[in-house]
């Protein structure tokens, strides 16, 4: 190999070793929940989600044909104003004003988006056309699997089961008129939608929700909400005796191909409403937003024991495209012509590159 060919080759190996180590790092770390240390008494806590990326909705400003749509932009109190966040496959609807479901329920598939501007295209063509003021929706959601240590053990049994609650931020209505604006399917700005985990009473287990580990008996299940502070609340009856050594797992989100029993991950947030809600703050573009995952444990009398919080932190969908160019390398060889290569024979090789 001469030193011009062994230099190319070596550019281009270096070139695809720190693309696949940069594209590891993206979908590993776009994967997990950010590490934020847990609150409180518990520890080793921590909540994971499936899809970490934020929910697109924008308020539509005008269309162009049917299947072209334009974003309001500027100050209109909408967390996306453009659709750099939008991309291509992406399963979009338009709600009207009042948020109260999709035009038609219908959802179309985005084709093409313009980067930097406020416009997108999308198939099939609209069934009605979309109006000023109508809502533009891409929910992204996940399945979360909250992990945690209790710092007091506990002991519950089939008459008098412990419990483990978990509590996630819901909306406090942000202007929609449904009665059931926490549970509708319309990401919020302001916490997580329940969608097709509805609201559920106590009695019976939910296919949408698994507990670790296998010492750990899960009885019952339920999701409610509570208004103050307006939050969901997963509520696990459970009969078991872990110890501060053991790791509890709850899984929140059906698995496998059906998505549908997933909370649906909040837009991008706006200055919160009501006092005392984290990511508290508009979202600033490119940094996550931080949402407080709250978790109580009580014993077989309905008395706290353990209780703390986790952060998990929902953020922008990236997309990352690379050009490499094409390179060649092939080896020429000068065989007598009563030779071939496959004897038993010393031909001169050299390697040659094109690229």
């Amino acid at each position: 190999m001469s030193k011009n060919s062994f230099r190319r080759f070596f550019k281009i190996s270096s070139f695809f070793c720190l693309f696949f180590i940069a594209l590891f790092i993206l979908l590993y770390t776009t994967g997990q929940s950010n590490p934020v240390e847990a609150a409180g008494t518990i520890s080793n806590a921590y909540d994971t989600l499936t899809n970490p990326r934020l929910s697109f909705k924008g308020i539509v400003s005008g269309t162009l044909g049917n299947n072209i749509v334009s974003l309001k932009g500027g100050t209109q109190p909408a967390p996306d104003k453009d659709v750099e966040h939008l991309f291509i496959g992406d399963e979009i609807c338009f709600p009207g004003p009042l948020q109260n479901g999709c035009a038609n329920q219908t959802e179309y598939s985005v084709t093409s988006v313009d980067i930097g501007n406020t416009r997108f295209l999308f198939s099939p063509t609209l069934v009605n056309m979309v109006k000023l003021n109508d809502w533009a929706i891409a929910t992204q959601s996940a399945r979360h699997s909250v992990t945690f240590k209790p710092s007091s053990a506990l002991s519950g049994t089939e008459t008098a089961p412990a419990k483990i609650l978990i509590k996630i931020p819901m909306t406090a209505t942000t202007g929609k008129t449904s009665p059931y604006y926490y549970n509708d399917g319309i990401p919020d700005s302001d916490g997580f939608d329940a969608a097709g985990l509805g609201v559920t009473g106590a009695g019976v287990i939910q296919t949408y929700l698994a507990l670790s580990p296998a010492s750990l008996t899960m009885l019952a299940g339920s999701s409610t909400y509570s208004t103050i502070p307006n939050f969901h609340v997963i509520t696990v009856l459970f009969a078991g005796t872990p110890t501060s050594s053991t790791q509890i797992t709850v899984d929140i989100g059906t698995t496998g191909a059906d998505t549908t029993k997933y909370f649906i991950n909040p837009a991008k947030s706006l200055t919160p409403t009501r006092s005392g809600t984290e990511p508290g703050t508009a979202h600033i573009s490119g940094k996550a937003d931080i949402w407080p995952i709250l978790i109580e444990t009580r014993n077989n009398v309905d008395a706290t024991v353990d209780a703390g919080t986790v952060r998990v932190a929902p953020v922008e969908g990236v997309q990352v495209s690379a050009y490499v160019d094409q390179t060649l390398t092939f080896k020429m060889c000068g065989v007598k012509t009563d030779k071939t290569l496959n004897d038993t024979y010393e031909a001169t090789c050299t390697f040659a590159g094109v690229g």
